[in-house]
């Protein structure tokens, strides 16, 4: 527990720093990172869990909000989009695997109803390749 406790919400804050410097450098939109943690937040689930338990030392998800923000405001505050990669369809089919197999991870753990969320995604992807509007 103290190999996993160890790392602080100043450590966490940093990774979620450093994490979002190298999306933008990669050509990510860095105004979408609010958006994992907005999307985390909505996925929260049942808080008596023991992941919460385990990871009780990062920081809530509504302070890494504020945190990415902040951090937008600051050091993207010129980014307007551009070239830069969003969510776009794109993106969505190359992420699909990884969708799929995090669905596969979360029946294993017993969380039926996000799995069901990813597996609707994947397969609304899926036919929009079979039947492409014309």
């Amino acid at each position: 527990m103290a190999a996993v406790n160890g790392f602080g919400r100043e450590l966490e804050r940093e990774a979620d720093e450093v994490g979002l410097e190298r999306t933008a450098a990669a050509g990510y939109d860095p105004r979408q990172g609010p958006r994992v943690f907005e999307l985390l937040e909505d996925d929260r689930g049942d808080d008596s869990r023991m992941e919460i338990f385990f990871f009780g030392s990062h920081p809530r998800l509504d302070e890494r909000i504020a945190d990415m923000k902040e951090i937008l405001s600051t050091r993207y505050s010129g980014v307007v989009g551009g070239d830069r990669t969003t969510d776009t369809r794109d993106f969505q089919m190359r992420m699909r695997v990884l969708v799929r197999d995090d669905a596969a991870e979360n029946i294993r753990l017993g969380r039926l109803g996000n799995a069901e969320v990813e597996i609707a995604r994947v397969l609304d992807l899926v036919r929009t390749i079979r039947s492409p509007t014309i």
